[in-house]
Parts: structure tokens; sequence; C-alpha cells
């Protein structure tokens, strides 16, 4: 660990964070604990309510209701400059006038800290973010990626407890974004410092951080790491929002064969393992999510026993280097989307072609469906119909 690092340590907890825009509830009873060390993500769509959290932690907000402790210290009414926290902007928020080394610098010449101790620290920031030898430019002279790691060494040069990140990697290209993605995940690990991170990007949330808060409409809807975000969803909305996905509604129902899913088209079974887990009554609205690299997609005739199954049309492959995607028309709005590794496809079938969609049933993960009361039975949920848009 680098040397910066013996200061660096800090643990998080929001209690029932509310916060209200007239009457809009942007915050409604947020709590989250992010133990020390710990890269946390809040990851939501645009008004979700993780901007506002972020906002409310580093004191630019009061919330209405409800507390932030920071190492166990109650911080909730302190001033910003008081809670010690670094911060990176989407903007990078550098100061065109001064130099990236001055850059750095400003926030221990705030802290009236020695010349020489100044100058050790910035030359130690730059030289963990990769700037050894820049410190000299202005932010004009420096590329976009150059500069969010100047705003990322300011940040950490006065060895906060808590380093916040809203949005940072928004204005970067995919090759950058991905590069520093793992440049700030290096850093933060390296330092040990604890780090909370909005996006609104899943796969960012799911290459970076240790957990994920998924928020929708001002709560958090479910806290994991991403495996478990991804493959055991709490939610129709989680499951709908992390990642591509397949969604039968119906109702849960069961006979001698066992538990299955069942509207007005079709009964689909589903795994005892599943029923289990949610707790789900017979005759209660439920959804089973499967995931498209669970999805295998073969000839009308060929069947397998062992798997839930389902015919259909296959309508559209779209080609993505690595993989092909494959979209099967099920008939009555509902559709049934493959994703398979490229060369690893064997005599796929054709675009038009009558074909069986089959999965294995530990691969089927069971939902409540909360907004099932008036949706037409079998209907695709709109969180689905939107994911198969982008599919396209």
């Amino acid at each position: 660990m680098s040397s910066m690092g013996s200061e660096l340590a800090g643990a998080l907890r929001l209690e029932g964070l509310t916060k209200l825009y007239g009457e809009h509830l942007a915050l409604d009873g947020v709590s989250l604990d992010a133990r020390a060390g710990e890269f946390v993500t809040l990851l939501g769509a645009s008004g979700s309510g993780k901007t506002t959290t972020l906002r409310c932690v580093a004191g630019f907000l009061k919330p209405d209701s409800g507390r932030v402790f920071l190492n166990g210290r109650d911080i909730t009414g302190l001033a910003i400059h008081e809670r010690n926290i670094g911060m990176v902007f989407q903007n990078y928020a550098l100061f065109p006038h001064m130099t990236a080394a001055d850059n750095v610098a400003f926030p221990l010449q705030v802290r009236k800290l020695p010349r020489a101790e100044i100058q050790r620290r910035v030359a130690e920031a730059l030289e963990l973010v990769h700037l050894g030898g820049l410190g000299g430019r202005y932010p004009r002279q420096l590329s976009g990626g150059q500069q969010q790691r100047v705003a990322l060494a300011r940040a950490i040069v006065f060895r906060p407890p808590l380093l916040l990140m809203d949005e940072p990697l928004g204005a970067l290209d995919k090759k950058l974004r991905e590069a520093m993605q793992i440049e700030i995940t290096r850093i933060s690990r390296e330092l040990g410092v604890t780090v909370i991170y909005v996006t609104h990007d899943q796969e960012e949330a799911l290459a970076m951080s240790d957990r994920i808060a998924v928020y929708h409409q001002g709560r958090i809807e479910q806290l994991g790491t991403g495996e478990e975000l991804y493959e055991h969803p709490a939610t129709l909305f989680v499951a709908s929002f992390m990642g591509e996905s397949s969604i039968f509604r119906g109702r849960l129902e069961r006979d001698l064969s066992g538990a299955y899913l069942a509207n007005e088209r079709r009964r689909i079974p589903v795994a005892e393992a599943a029923c289990a887990r949610l707790g789900l009554r017979p005759g209660q609205p439920a959804a089973l999510v499967v995931r498209p690299e669970r999805v295998r997609v073969r000839g009308a005739a060929e069947r397998n026993g062992a798997s839930a199954s389902v015919r259909g049309v296959l309508r559209e492959v779209v080609y993505l280097g690595s993989a092909r995607k494959y979209l099967v028309d099920l008939g009555g709005e509902q559709q049934v989307l493959a994703r398979v590794a490229a060369g690893a496809e064997q005599d796929w079938p054709s675009v038009g072609q009558e074909v069986t969609v089959s999965w294995d049933l530990e691969y089927g993960v069971l939902v409540a469906d909360e907004a099932a009361e008036g949706a037409p039975p079998g209907a695709a949920a709109p969180a689905e119909s939107a994911a198969l848009e982008a599919s396209r």
C-alpha cells in the first residue's frame, strides 16, 4: 500500500435520509453502510436519488431528516470544509489558471501545511495517478483523461477518509473510460480509501464495485455485489435494470408435477429453489427472469425435458463482434433474447424459422410482480420492452 494510505480509512453510515424538493420526494428513507476501504457504487437512472445522496454526504445539501455518520461521528450538521471528504466531479472543476501541480496543492495550501510537506505530497499524488513530470502543465495542455487524473490526485492528496465521485468518467470516450475504470479501482485499492461512486452505467458499476446500491424513485431497491444483483435480483426493477433479460409474467401455480408460472398463453416450469427463495404463495403474481446467456435456441423439433422450453419464431440476429444476439418472438408481445459467444454457434436456425427456446430451470430467477395488477397476462414488463429495444 502507498504511504498515503496510512491516514485513509473511513466507514460511512446513512440512516433514513429523506429530501424533498417542493412536493417531490427525492430521497425516501435511504439507509446505507459502507465499510472502511469499500468501493460502493450508487447506480440508477437520472432522477433516482443517487446524486442527491452524494450531495447530502458531501454537505452540499442538508437532508430534511436522517443522519450521516463518518467513522462513527455524526457529520450531518457540519459544513463542507469541516467534513474532510474528497470529491471528484464530472467536469473535473480544475482551476484553468493553475498548473496541474498547483491544482493538486490547493487543498493542502488551504489547510496551511508546510511548503516542503505540500511539495512532497503533490509529487506523491501525481506519481500515483501516473502524471509524474506533468505537474507544470496547465489543464488546457492536458487530455481529458489527464485532467481527470489531476482531479483525482487533488481529491486524495489531503488523505480524506472518504472519496466521493459523481459520474467522473461521463465526458470520456468508451476506450479511455474503460482504462480509467481500471486506474480508479487500482488507486482506491492501493490507498485503502472508502469510495462512494455515482453512475448510471451498469457495466461501469459491475466492473468497479465491491457492492452496488440500485436506486429507484428515491429509494435503494437492492444492495449487493454485482453478481448478487445480476444473478439474484430481488425485484422486477432490478432484474430489468441490471443488464438484459427476458421476463415472463403470470401467476405462480403448483400441481403434482411441481411449480410453474402461468398466464393465458403458456405454463413455464420454475425451480423449487426459486419458489422457496421468493416465499410466494400459489396464485400470487410473479415474474420469471432469464438472462440471455442462459438461453438456448434450437430447431422447433428439438426439446430437452430437463429444461423449461417455449416455441417461437426467430425474428432477428444482431452481430456484436464478440457475440451474437438472437431475438425470438413468442407471440402476444412476448420476446426472448439469447446471447451466444462468437464461435459457439453450431447450425443455428435462420431468421423466420420456427424454433424452441429453452433454459435450465436453475437459471430462471423468480421475483414478485408488484406492477401486475391491471397488466394483461403474458404482456412484457415495460422495463423489459425498453431493454429489448436497446439491444437491437
